[in-house]
Protein backbone atom coordinates (compact mmCIF):
# COMPACT_ATOMS: atom_id res chain seq x y z
CA UNK A 1 0.00 0.00 0.00
CA UNK A 2 1.23 3.46 -1.03
CA UNK A 3 1.30 5.57 2.43
CA UNK A 4 1.67 8.68 3.29
CA UNK A 5 3.50 10.36 6.51
CA UNK A 6 1.37 12.87 7.82
CA UNK A 7 3.88 13.39 11.33
CA UNK A 8 6.92 12.58 13.34
CA UNK A 9 6.81 13.46 16.71
CA UNK A 10 10.06 13.21 18.55
CA UNK A 11 9.96 10.76 21.48
CA UNK A 12 12.98 9.69 24.05
CA UNK A 13 16.37 10.55 23.84
CA UNK A 14 18.45 13.51 24.65
CA UNK A 15 19.57 15.22 21.53
CA UNK A 16 19.01 12.00 18.90
CA UNK A 17 15.49 11.20 19.30
CA UNK A 18 13.28 7.99 18.42
CA UNK A 19 10.03 9.03 16.52
CA UNK A 20 6.68 8.00 16.14
CA UNK A 21 6.09 8.15 12.88
CA UNK A 22 1.92 8.42 11.58
CA UNK A 23 1.59 7.09 8.38
CA UNK A 24 -1.91 7.21 6.44
CA UNK A 25 -2.74 4.70 3.91
CA UNK A 26 -5.86 3.32 2.02
CA UNK A 27 -7.35 0.10 1.82
CA UNK A 28 -7.64 -0.85 -2.17
CA UNK A 29 -10.23 -3.40 -2.11
CA UNK A 30 -12.58 -0.90 0.84
CA UNK A 31 -12.95 2.66 -0.33
CA UNK A 32 -14.10 5.48 2.23
CA UNK A 33 -12.31 4.42 4.95
CA UNK A 34 -8.66 5.87 5.87
CA UNK A 35 -6.31 3.95 8.20
CA UNK A 36 -3.56 5.57 10.10
CA UNK A 37 -0.45 3.42 11.63
CA UNK A 38 2.02 5.00 14.40
CA UNK A 39 5.08 3.38 14.69
CA UNK A 40 8.33 3.87 16.81
CA UNK A 41 11.65 4.26 14.41
CA UNK A 42 14.85 4.61 17.20
CA UNK A 43 17.72 6.70 16.57
CA UNK A 44 20.97 6.34 15.03
CA UNK A 45 22.87 6.58 18.50
CA UNK A 46 20.41 3.67 19.86
CA UNK A 47 20.90 1.59 17.10
CA UNK A 48 24.61 2.19 17.26
CA UNK A 49 24.49 1.36 21.31
CA UNK A 50 22.38 -2.04 21.08
CA UNK A 51 24.31 -2.87 17.84
CA UNK A 52 21.18 -3.83 16.36
CA UNK A 53 21.65 -1.40 13.60
CA UNK A 54 18.90 -2.92 11.11
CA UNK A 55 16.14 -3.40 13.07
CA UNK A 56 13.43 -1.22 15.13
CA UNK A 57 11.16 -2.06 17.55
CA UNK A 58 7.76 -3.55 16.63
CA UNK A 59 5.10 -1.89 18.08
CA UNK A 60 2.55 -0.28 16.49
CA UNK A 61 -1.18 1.54 16.78
CA UNK A 62 -3.63 1.37 14.15
CA UNK A 63 -6.97 3.66 13.81
CA UNK A 64 -9.63 3.60 11.39
CA UNK A 65 -11.19 7.04 10.04
CA UNK A 66 -14.91 7.20 7.99
CA UNK A 67 -14.41 9.72 5.07
CA UNK A 68 -17.32 8.98 3.47
CA UNK A 69 -20.03 5.69 2.16
CA UNK A 70 -17.71 2.61 2.30
CA UNK A 71 -17.98 0.63 -0.41
CA UNK A 72 -16.39 -2.80 0.14
CA UNK A 73 -14.86 -4.17 -3.57
CA UNK A 74 -17.22 -6.71 -5.27
CA UNK A 75 -14.83 -9.42 -5.21
CA UNK A 76 -13.84 -9.10 -1.48
CA UNK A 77 -15.07 -12.16 -0.08
CA UNK A 78 -14.47 -13.37 3.62
CA UNK A 79 -11.25 -14.82 5.09
CA UNK A 80 -11.04 -15.51 8.63
CA UNK A 81 -7.17 -15.38 7.94
CA UNK A 82 -7.19 -11.98 6.35
CA UNK A 83 -5.64 -10.59 3.35
CA UNK A 84 -3.10 -8.47 3.32
CA UNK A 85 -3.50 -4.67 3.07
CA UNK A 86 -0.05 -3.26 4.22
CA UNK A 87 3.11 -5.21 4.78
CA UNK A 88 6.24 -3.50 5.95
CA UNK A 89 10.01 -4.93 6.23
CA UNK A 90 11.10 -3.65 10.08
CA UNK A 91 14.48 -5.73 10.07
CA UNK A 92 16.61 -7.43 7.37
CA UNK A 93 15.55 -10.36 7.26
CA UNK A 94 13.41 -11.52 9.93
CA UNK A 95 10.33 -8.83 10.99
CA UNK A 96 7.61 -7.63 8.95
CA UNK A 97 4.96 -4.95 10.52
CA UNK A 98 1.61 -6.39 8.63
CA UNK A 99 -1.99 -4.74 8.52
CA UNK A 100 -4.81 -7.51 7.58
CA UNK A 101 -7.98 -6.94 6.47
CA UNK A 102 -11.00 -9.35 8.15
CA UNK A 103 -14.25 -8.95 6.43
CA UNK A 104 -17.36 -10.44 8.54
CA UNK A 105 -20.44 -10.34 5.69
CA UNK A 106 -22.27 -11.48 8.16
CA UNK A 107 -21.95 -8.72 10.74
CA UNK A 108 -21.56 -6.30 8.02
CA UNK A 109 -18.13 -4.91 9.18
CA UNK A 110 -14.35 -4.81 8.29
CA UNK A 111 -12.25 -5.11 10.80
CA UNK A 112 -7.98 -4.29 10.26
CA UNK A 113 -5.52 -5.54 12.97
CA UNK A 114 -1.46 -4.84 12.91
CA UNK A 115 0.45 -6.91 14.14
CA UNK A 116 4.77 -8.07 13.56
CA UNK A 117 5.44 -11.19 12.14
CA UNK A 118 8.65 -12.90 13.30
CA UNK A 119 10.82 -15.82 11.95
CA UNK A 120 12.71 -15.23 14.44
CA UNK A 121 10.90 -15.65 17.79
CA UNK A 122 14.00 -16.35 19.78
CA UNK A 123 15.16 -12.78 19.71
CA UNK A 124 12.10 -10.77 21.05
CA UNK A 125 13.08 -9.17 24.36
CA UNK A 126 9.64 -6.98 24.00
CA UNK A 127 7.54 -9.60 23.30
CA UNK A 128 6.31 -7.63 20.08
CA UNK A 129 5.04 -10.94 18.42
CA UNK A 130 1.85 -11.04 21.41
CA UNK A 131 0.62 -7.74 20.94
CA UNK A 132 -1.49 -6.69 17.87
CA UNK A 133 -4.35 -3.56 17.58
CA UNK A 134 -7.58 -3.57 16.04
CA UNK A 135 -10.01 -0.88 14.37
CA UNK A 136 -13.87 -1.61 12.36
Amino acid sequence: ADTRLVGEIPASGLIFKDTINIEEFDDPKVSGVNLYLSDFSRSFTDRLAKGDFFSDPGAAGLTCVQTGPVKVAADLKPNKQGDDVFNEARSILFKTLKVKRIYDAEGKNIIYVVFTERVDTGDDKNKSRFKSQLCA
